[in-house]
């Protein structure tokens, strides 16, 4: 019974139903995945129906403007849109999907096991090691694209791959973005007050991913009222393009409302400054994404949190 309602759910709202056409069979799908994951050694993806009709439920809530974005599911999941892509590429199919994404392997670095020079999320997950089955869905949008999406169980590379589910242009290693430029605009301020340097945490890297995801309609900053501390800021009423390290250079500039004496902000805020220099923390993690309005929001939070009233930051 349950069954035929996920089909039964699945022809009330899709635009054009899946078909078994040229490149977007589950044989296609998963040729295309297993080429792949046998150049690494790793075993070949099995089809699931489940994983398909969970992939066609969610494209269907997408047709509207053809952009991808996270279904918050229990699976690993790979979207891609053809809505900004031209000629054959519009009618993008199942097999171009994949390997579209099979094309970040090469900015995937194994030494580092880090992506460099450019996004390798979603190569990640076709050949996570772990995943064994795999579901796909390709739908069209009213504006005449069409977008593919895959679903992966058991959910592999769960930092990048959640930053892959967020659906907007994905945070990715370009200057003033990487760990280590987050790290020495913190520590740089941190370094001028004496308090030890703070090191990288990639689970508030990914805390914050998480968060901001569900910022991004208009670029403001909403607190997440989670257990760490968190500094917020939006490049929304700015010019270019907001990154990183400037998010924490904006922070650190508060220091000029900070006074020591009374421990205390004078003349404007510094709260985001004194939890950037808090003597207990130890660890930061950041995330930058982009908005859909073009602007760009970052967040970083902090490992054990600071900030706290009457209490002395260093």
């Amino acid at each position: 019974m349950k069954i035929l309602l996920v089909w039964l759910m699945i022809s009330l709202v899709c635009v054009l139903p899946w078909c078994l056409s040229a490149q977007n069979s589950p044989e296609d799908y998963l040729e295309a995945h297993n080429t792949a994951r046998a150049e690494v050694g790793v075993k070949p993806l099995k089809w699931d129906g489940r994983l398909e009709s969970y992939a066609y439920l969610h494209l269907s809530q997408k047709t509207e403007h053809c952009i991808p974005f996270q279904s918050d599911g229990p699976y690993g999941e790979n979207t891609v849109s053809g809505v900004k892509a031209t000629g054959a590429f519009r009618k993008l199919t199942g097999v171009q999907a994949v390997g579209v994404w099979v094309a970040q392997k090469q900015y995937y670095d194994e030494k580092s096991n880090s992506c460099i020079g450019g996004y390798c999320g979603h190569y990640m997950q076709v050949v996570w090691r772990d995943t064994t089955h795999v579901g796909c869905a390709r739908v069209q949008c009213d504006n005449g694209a069409y977008m593919v999406s895959c679903n992966y169980s058991p959910p592999g590379n769960l930092l990048w791959l959640i930053i892959s589910l967020m659906g907007v242009l994905p945070w990715c290693l370009s200057a003033q973005n990487f760990p280590i430029d987050y790290l020495k605009a913190h520590n740089t301020a941190r370094a001028k007050v004496r308090v030890k340097p703070l090191k990288w945490d990639k689970r508030l890297e990914l805390y914050a991913h998480l968060h901001l995801g569900k910022q991004i309609k208009d670029c403001m900053p909403i607190r997440s009222n989670g257990p760490f501390g968190e500094n917020m800021a939006s490049g929304v009423i700015a010019t270019g393009e907001l990154t990183g390290a400037q998010a924490v250079r904006s922070w650190v500039a508060q220091k000029q409302y900070y006074d020591e004496k009374s421990n205390s902000c004078i003349g404007g805020t510094c709260h985001h400054y004194i939890q950037v220099v808090w003597g207990n923390t130890t660890h930061v993690g950041c995330a930058r994404l982009q908005c859909n309005n073009g602007a760009y929001i970052v967040s970083c939070n902090y490992s054990p949190p600071g900030n706290f009233p009457r209490e002395r930051p260093y």
